[in-house]
Order: C-alpha cells, then sequence, then structure tokens
C-alpha cells in the first residue's frame, strides 16, 4: 500500500507540474495558442454541417433491437400496402358530455367536406384528397370510417329523432351492411338492453396513400390538414363552443416533439448574460480597480459558449441531434462556472507579487481536481452510452463531447486569459479601463492616513474601556499589545485572504458540524433519510407518457387527454401474428391454432373480447357449406391444395367474411406453387381489457408473450400504440446497470486520484447515498423511471463528484495535523468555491424550468435540481463529519520546492512605459499587504536595472517575499 500511496503521490504532483508547465508554453506563446485553437475550434464546429435530428418517438425512447419493434418491422414489412390515418375527434367540452346529438354530427359532416376539400400543389402540379386517398380494393373508393358510415356520409340522410335507432341498428342505412357497434364511438353508455344511448367521443379517419410518388405530395397535404383543423380548433375556443376538436395526422407526433425546446434562442441569450453577471458579482472584486476580474468573467462566458458549439459540432460528426439534447447548453453553462471558480480562487490565492507566468502556472498546478471532476463526468457519460434508449445515447454522446471540451478550453483559452489578466494586475493597469495605469503613490497615503486614524480611535476606546487606572507605560503596553494581537491577526489572514463566506465557513460553519454532538446527529438524520429512501426507491415505477415530450400548447395534448381518459380504459385491439411457413392444411398446425387460441381465451385477466379470426370462421365454414370439399377425420380437406383455393374462390367471396379480405387479414403467395407456403402471413385479433396502470401492461406483454412464444406456432403479439410497454420493461434494470458502472468507475478514479482507500470509499458512499435519495426523490414528486430520468441519475453520479471531490481533495492536500483542522481548511480553502458552483449550477438552469415548452424539459430540471441540493448537502455536511471520523489522516501535499528560473525577466512582464518607477504601490490590499507591495517595488526597480533573468529578479527581493513566494509554491496552499 505504501508504493501505491508513493505512486498517487507522484501521479498528481506530475499531473500538476505537467499543467504549470503547459501553462506556461501558452504563456510564451499566447498568440499561437489562440491560432491553434482557432483552428481546433473551426475543425469541431464542421460537425454542424453533417449533423442529423431524430425526434422520432419509437427510435429514441424504445431500444431497437426490442421484440416489440422487431415484430413492427416485420408486421409493416408484410403489410407495407396498408395506408397510415389522418383522424378526427369530437368531445364535449368539458369532457363528460354527450355527443350523439344532431348538432354533433352535422359538425363532423362539415368536418367531413373539410377533408375531402382539401388541395395542395406540389412540382406544379394539382393533389386533391381523391388523388391521396387509399383506395379500397374491394369498394374501389376512398377507405373512410366513423361515425358518418352509418349514414352512408349523406347528411340528408340524418334524422335528429333516429340517430339513436341507425346506431343501435349496426348497420349503413344504404347498404344495409353491418357495422361494428363502436364505429366512430368512443366511451359509449348503454342500457339494460345493451342499446347505445349515449357516447363521449366521435371520430372519423381518413386512410391515405403514402407509397411511391404520392409521399411527398401527401406530406403537403398533411401540413394543410393542419393548419386548417388548427384554425377551427381555436375558433372553437375563441367561441367557448361547448365542443371541443380534435385531430391528428401519421407525422403529428414527430412533428410536435421536433417543436419541443427546453428554450428560445433568446433565452439562451440572457441565460448566458445573466450568469455573467452572477460570476462578475461572485468573482469580480469589483470593488478593487486593479484586482476586480470584469473582463475575466466576460471571457469565461466565451470560453463556455465555445465549449458548447464545438462540442455539439464534434457530436454532429457522428451522434445523431434530438431535442433532449438542448438542455446542454444550459447544463454545460452551470458546469464550466463551476471550474471557473475553483481555477480564479486558485489564481487569487497565488502572491501578487509573483512574476505573471509564476502565478498562471501556479494557478494550473493547483487545479488538479478540475481534471479528476472532469474526466469522472466524461466517463460516466460515456458509460452511458452503453444505454439501449438513443434518447440517452444522444444525451450522453453530447454531453461527453461538451465537457471533454470545457476541460480543454479552460487549460487552454480560459489560461490564456488568465494570463492576460495576470499580466494587467501585476502592471496595476485599471480592471475597467486597461489602457490606463493605476497611480498609486496618492493610494498609498490615503491608505496610510486611513490606517493612522483607526489607530487613534482603536487606542481612545481601549483607554476609555479600561477598568482601574493605569500609568501612561501601562496604557501604552495595551495599545502595543492590541497592535501585536491586530498584526498578528492580519498576518494570519495573509497566508489565505479570507471574504466573508470563507470567514463564516471557518470560523462558525466549520465548528458547529464538527461539534461531536452535532456531528452524531447529522450522521443520524442522513442514515435515516438514507433508508427511507431505499424504501422509496422500491416504490417507484417504470413510465412514460407521449405528452411529456410534446409542446405544453400542443394540439395533440387534448387528443391524448381524451384517449387516456376513455380509449385505453376501454382495452385495446391486439394482433396475433402467424408467420411464414405455417401449414394451416395438416391436422397438427390445427391442433397448435386451436391450442393458441383456446390459451388467450383462459386469460380472463387480459383478453376482453376475441380471440376472433378467419381460421376458425373457416372450419366452421367448412362444416356447414355443401359444396365444400370432402374433408378427413379431422375436419381438413383430403386434397390439401382445395384448403387454400376453397378459402379463396368460396370463404373470401362470403358476405359475412368479406371482412377478412378487405382487412387483408390473410396474404397469399400468389405465385408460389409450394403446397406449404401458399399462405405468406395472416393475422387474428382480440380486445383486451382496461390495461390503463403501468404494471398492467407490462405485465399483459409477459404473459401474453409468454403465451405465444411457447406456442409450436412461430407467433407474435402485435399492436400498433404498445411500443412503450417495453421501454417500460426494461427502463429500470437498464438505468441501474449504467449508475452502477458510474459508480465503479468512479471508486477506481478515486483510488487513483485520492490516494488513499479511505477517501475512495468515503467519496463512492457519498455518491450512493446521493443516487438513493435521487430515487426516493422521484416517488416523493411522483415522477417515474423512464429515459429522461435515466439519463439524470447517471449524470447525478458525476455531478455528485464534483460536490465532493475538491472537498476530499482539498483535505487530502492539508497539512494540518489533525482531521478537524484539516476538514475545516477544505471547508476554507475550496468550500466557498464549489458551494457557489453548486448554486450557480442551480441558477444556470432556472431558465429551463422556466421557459421550457415541454414537460420532459421541466422534469429533468427538476431531478437535476433535486441532485444539486442532494450534492450540496453530503458534500457540505455529511462529507465533512464523516472526514472528521474516518479520513486519511495522511497529506499528499507536494514539497515545497523552488521554482526552475525562466528565461523571462520580471521586467519582461512589465509594459515598456516611462511611468513604471511611479508605481509603487496599488489597490490590492485583498491580495497582499502594502509593505509587501513597496518591497515588491523595490525589487522590481533592481529587476528594471539590470536584472536579466526571472531567478536573479526573484533573489532581489525581500526574504519575506521570497518566503511568500516559496510558500505559494505549494500544491496546498497554508490556511490555519
Amino acid at each position: 500500500m505504501g508504493r501505491w500511496i508513493k505512486f498517487c503521490k507522484t501521479f498528481e504532483e506530475k499531473l500538476g507540474e505537467k499543467l504549470g508547465k503547459f501553462a506556461g508554453i501558452q504563456y510564451d506563446h499566447p498568440y499561437i495558442s489562440l491560432l491553434i485553437i482557432l483552428v481546433i475550434v473551426l475543425a469541431s464546429m464542421g460537425g454542424f454541417y453533417f449533423q442529423e435530428s431524430e425526434n422520432e418517438v419509437t427510435k429514441i425512447y424504445v431500444p431497437q433491437d426490442a421484440p416489440i419493434l422487431v415484430n413492427e418491422r416485420y408486421f409493416n414489412k408484410k403489410w407495407d400496402f396498408l395506408p397510415m390515418y389522418e383522424s378526427v375527434w369530437l368531445t364535449s367540452d368539458p369532457l363528460g358530455g354527450n355527443v350523439i346529438t344532431k348538432e354533433s354530427i352535422d359538425m363532423m359532416f362539415e368536418y367531413d367536406k373539410l377533408v375531402r376539400g382539401l388541395e395542395i400543389t406540389y412540382d406544379d402540379k394539382l393533389y386533391t384528397f381523391y388523388d391521396l386517398c387509399y383506395v379500397n380494393p374491394i369498394t374501389k373508393e376512398c377507405q373512410v370510417g366513423g361515425i358518418l358510415k352509418f349514414w352512408n356520409f349523406n347528411q340528408s340522410l340524418v334524422e335528429e329523432d333516429k340517430i339513436l335507432d341507425v346506431i343501435n341498428g349496426q348497420k349503413n342505412i344504404v347498404t344495409g351492411q353491418y357495422l361494428d357497434e363502436s364505429t366512430g364511438i368512443i366511451s359509449e353508455e348503454k342500457n339494460d338492453e345493451n342499446q347505445v344511448i349515449s357516447a363521449k367521443v366521435l371520430s372519423l379517419s381518413y386512410a391515405m396513400n403514402d407509397q411511391g410518388d404520392t409521399k411527398k405530395p401527401l406530406e403537403k397535404w398533411e401540413s394543410e390538414f393542419i393548419d386548417e383543423f388548427l384554425e377551427r380548433k381555436n375558433q372553437l375556443e375563441e367561441d367557448n363552443s361547448k365542443h371541443k376538436l380534435m385531430f391528428d395526422t401519421n407525422s403529428s407526433i414527430d412533428i410536435e416533439v421536433e417543436k419541443a425546446a427546453a428554450s428560445s434562442p433568446v433565452t439562451y441569450i440572457i441565460g448566458y448574460i445573466l450568469m455573467g453577471l452572477v460570476l462578475w458579482l461572485t468573482i469580480g472584486n469589483f470593488k478593487s480597480k486593479i484586482t476586480s476580474h470584469l473582463y475575466l468573467s466576460i471571457g469565461a462566458l466565451v470560453t463556455i459558449a465555445f465549449s458548447v458549439l464545438c462540442g455539439f459540432g464534434l457530436g454532429g460528426y457522428f451522434i445523431k441531434n434530438t431535442s433532449l439534447v438542448s438542455v446542454l447548453i444550459f447544463l454545460m453553462l452551470a458546469l464550466g462556472v463551476d471550474d471557473v471558480y475553483i481555477i480564479v480562487k486558485n489564481f487569487d490565492l497565488t502572491d501578487i507579487s509573483l512574476n505573471p507566468r509564476d502565478r498562471l502556472t501556479l494557478t494550473l498546478e493547483n487545479s488538479t481536481s478540475i481534471v479528476v471532476t472532469t474526466l469522472t463526468d466524461v466517463v460516466v457519460l460515456l458509460i452511458g452510452l452503453s444505454s439501449p434508449f438513443d434518447a440517452v445515447v444522444y444525451f450522453c454522446g453530447y454531453g461527453s463531447c461538451c465537457i471533454f471540451f470545457v476541460i480543454f478550453f479552460q487549460f487552454t483559452l480560459f489560461s490564456i486569459m488568465l494570463s492576460f489578466e495576470a499580466k494587467r494586475i501585476y502592471n496595476k493597469r485599471n480592471a475597467f479601463l486597461p489602457c490606463m495605469r493605476i497611480k498609486t503613490n496618492n493610494f498609498d497615503k490615503k491608505e496610510e492616513k486611513k490606517e493612522k486614524e483607526k489607530k487613534k480611535k482603536k487606542k481612545k476606546k481601549d483607554v476609555e474601556n479600561s477598568d482601574s487606572s493605569t500609568t501612561s507605560d501601562s496604557d501604552t503596553g495595551s495599545v502595543t499589545d492590541t497592535k501585536e494581537k491586530k498584526t498578528k491577526k492580519k498576518k494570519d489572514e495573509n497566508k489565505l485572504k479570507l471574504d466573508f463566506l470563507q470567514r463564516f465557513l471557518k470560523e462558525k460553519y466549520g465548528p458547529f458540524i464538527l461539534n461531536k454532538k452535532v456531528s452524531i446527529f447529522i450522521i443520524i438524520i442522513f442514515l435515516a433519510y438514507f433508508g427511507a429512501s431505499i424504501y422509496f426507491a422500491t416504490q417507484v415505477e417504470e413510465g412514460f407518457e407521449e405528452t411529456s415530450v410534446l409542446p405544453d400548447d400542443s394540439y395533440l395534448q387534448d387528443m391524448f387527454e381524451v384517449l387516456n381518459k376513455y380509449y385505453f380504459t376501454s382495452g385495446e385491439d391486439f394482433y396475433i401474428v402467424i408467420k411464414e411457413d405455417t401449414k394451416y392444411h395438416e391436422a397438427e398446425t390445427k391442433t397448435e391454432l386451436l391450442k393458441l387460441i383456446e390459451d388467450l381465451k383462459k386469460t380472463e385477466k387480459w383478453v376482453h373480447r376475441g380471440p376472433y379470426g378467419w381460421y376458425e370462421d373457416y372450419l366452421n365454414y367448412l362444416q356447414t357449406e355443401d359444396d365444400a370439399p370432402t374433408l378427413d377425420s379431422d375436419g381438413l380437406p383430403v386434397n390439401p391444395d382445395e384448403f387454400y383455393s376453397y378459402l379463396q374462390d368460396s370463404f373470401l367471396q362470403n358476405s359475412d367474411y368479406i371482412h377478412y379480405k378487405l382487412a387483408s387479414d390473410i396474404i397469399f403467395n400468389e405465385n408460389e406453387n409450394d403446397i406449404n407456403k401458399q399462405i405468406e402471413v395472416s393475422r387474428f385479433s382480440f380486445y383486451s381489457t382496461d390495461l390503463s396502470e403501468t404494471v398492467d401492461r407490462v405485465d399483459f406483454m409477459y404473459d401474453i408473450r409468454d403465451i405465444t412464444t411457447d406456442s409450436e406456432i412461430d407467433c407474435f403479439a402485435y399492436n400498433g400504440h404498445y411500443f412503450l410497454v417495453e421501454q417500460y420493461a426494461i427502463v429500470k434494470k437498464s438505468t441501474l446497470m449504467s449508475v452502477g458502472f458510474a459508480i465503479l468507475a468512479v471508486f477506481i478514479l478515486a483510488f487513483l486520484f485520492f490516494v488513499y482507500p479511505t477517501n475512495a470509499i468515503l467519496i463512492s458512499l457519498t455518491i450512493v447515498m446521493i443516487d438513493v435519495d435521487l430515487y426516493g426523490f422521484l416517488w416523493i414528486m411522483k415522477l417515474e423511471i423512464e429515459p429522461v430520468s435515466s439519463v439524470c441519475l447517471i449524470m447525478s453520479v458525476g455531478f455528485a463528484v464534483d460536490y465532493a471531490a475538491h472537498i476530499i481533495h482539498s483535505y487530502m492536500t492539508a497539512k494540518q495535523k489533525t482531521r478537524r483542522e484539516k476538514v475545516i481548511h477544505s471547508l476554507t480553502k475550496i468550500g466557498a468555491s464549489v458551494l457557489l458552483g453548486g448554486l450557480t449550477t442551480f441558477l444556470g438552469l432556472t431558465p429551463v424550468l422556466i421557459f421550457a415548452t415541454s414537460e420532459i424539459f421541466r422534469t429533468l430540471v427538476k431531478i437535476l435540481y433535486a441532485t444539486i441540493v442532494s450534492g450540496i448537502l453530503h458534500g457540505f455536511v455529511f462529507l465533512p463529519v464523516i472526514l472528521q471520523f474516518f479520513g486519511a489522516k495522511g497529506s499528499t501535499s507536494i514539497k515545497n520546492k523552488k521554482k526552475k528560473s525562466h528565461k523571462q525577466s520580471d521586467s519582461d512582464a512589465r509594459d515598456d512605459s516611462d511611468d513604471s518607477d511611479d508605481s509603487d504601490g496599488s489597490d490590492i490590499g485583498d491580495s497582499i499587504p502594502l509593505d509587501k507591495m513597496k518591497k515588491s517595488k523595490n525589487s522590481d526597480s533592481n529587476s528594471e536595472s539590470g536584472s536579466s533573468s526571472k531567478t536573479e529578479s526573484i533573489k532581489s527581493n525581500s526574504p519575506n517575499q521570497r518566503n511568500t513566494r516559496d510558500s505559494s509554491s505549494s500544491t496546498s496552499l497554508s490556511s490555519d
């Protein structure tokens, strides 16, 4: 173990040195570095040209190798000639009223007339509804279904007092053809005599031909269809009508999903501007004319913006884009700002009198924890690429690209900006107008005058508060003691310049939570909530609503509300598809088919009506018809050829069974002579029970799949609306696997970077607790496990590392002897930056929550908010307490060593201006004391008078100056 610890210490030291050398190279050659960065930016952004989008729900939210999609592809291939449908729905407003009225039916006739009259021009050719509709091969007419079929689409035949009679007659009023009782009627109410007396929804459906040359014109016709019906829908709402119009097309969902976005471009700009203000207020030190980081704050935003652009560009070369990925624009802003806080804080902790090159190298040497957290984020997202859901894969792919560029630009572009900032401060140039120098002589006099006034007031106050009479000497001694205490305190603070938040963490917060009684109470509370979260996590269900990916104002929202309330709750139609090479004419096949049908009938829990299909009816038909072929003892034609010829020539021509032909339930191999391949594929159907609950849908799928799999017949169950059930079945398992591998990866990386096994175990424990808490949060917020929450749970592993790693890294590098001192040091040194990073992440995601156009983005932000809160609580409350008891006592602080001399003198960093001799101080009281500034001035004069190397310049400084620099050269800066 000793060798491993030594290796890890050396590894981190070498990493810091490499980062410092890399920073030095950029400092020496800033413009060449910028040119290289520009080339990388342009090359990456070229991916936008190749970028493709994918928003089809079945492709991004369902595993592509899922059995249900494999079966769907088979089904669509065999029945590829089947049409696509456009639908019109009418219900009451509010929902629940009866729509079997003369007024409602007249409205449906009006909408039918509108559909049939739609015309478009494509490639200078006029297309009407009749040019684009699917023509039924039997009737030779456009295939249209729905409530109006009862009156043969003739409005003059509708009589108000006979509407229910016609519907209950269940046949077309002209042709006399019997219709299914649910044709165009949804959620009907019946009386004791099983007659329809009311209904909640009426519908019309139009079959359209999307094959061949009509595909492109049909897309334009659909667009016109949507515009016309959207106008009428809005008109009904404006008129406060008691009816509500709904409609959809075959491509409606994909079109609407593509419209959904996390925010608009204007919101992106506003979000970045607001974050820029926050950055300036938090790191800008705007009270100082020299040390303020106004332009550095702007540069940080530019760096993050480039990271996002290049990340999306690089991803565009090989990853499809989807609307969910737009959240990364805000997420990378938040993560990038987190790193900026760490880098700028390390920069501010360096000695301001150092050569700018040294300040830059020291800053990056002390920023190795950023490498750890960023590498962890990238690894976690790369693990997310193994998800079976393309939505997760696309998000993690673009996320890993963006995070890679975040760290790349932090150590390149932002590093160069930081070097310019160091030069500006070193040359005492105005933070707001860098072209101007600060005249520091007058400033020093003002500061000295203020110090004298403070001392006089302090002396007077000490004398007035004296409880006993004292001599003049004792008074003087008292004042001297006060001065000595003040001087000592000031020297201590100069080791690590503390702002208000740091002082609070060091003097108030740290000692409070590390009180033994408080610590034990905190551990009990966190473990209790962890136990509760474990229970809550077991109660979380799988689920996914298509409405969550649609814009809030989408016209489809009303339709799905009606479907979920009235349609899906009454059951759904399912097909049992019998695949090729089934020998229907053989007795063994007959036995197996009838057994399959009987097994389905026995599952009363799932099958409400059916199964019904052509095979049973055909067997009965063979028994009853006089001209039927001769049958054997099994009830099958003795001559196998007659089984298929009689099926086509007689059974499917009979008016009672022609609907099987119209529905194409049997597809024949017309040119096939092999008797065993006369029928290519066939199907029969059944009607399910209420499957509105997710758990019922999953159980139904597995039970029906078991029946079809166990059967000797090669078959499967299929429903075109049931693809999401496959997602429910595997999303929890795949999420747990991804999170588990991510935590394992974090442990391995922590074991490498945090040296001691104890540190790796503690950070892994913290991450496990955070993720379990998030599972519990899902149940508390009534959210479900689905691809979006899966993305968040995977990313939460990386986020949790951000809040814990910096604390542990600072603890690990602290020189203090006791665990308590090391914890307080880590909270003081890095705690404020991490806390601000968490708060800015919270703030950075707020525009998504406010301006998001669909529920899926709000769900994602809610979970990320929970991740931030849980991460901060565990990183700032639980982890410090645990470190106090179990943290590794060793330190990985790199031994102080003298910096190698550079071939650049201090004078090279200064501007070649004549007024340099006047700059003997500056407004940098927050960085170093005035007396040290003056010493720096003397050394600068020596440097300008002939020093030619950096080493000689350093030697010309006072001993205190050198000590300060040597102390700054340590990886761990002294604090307490």
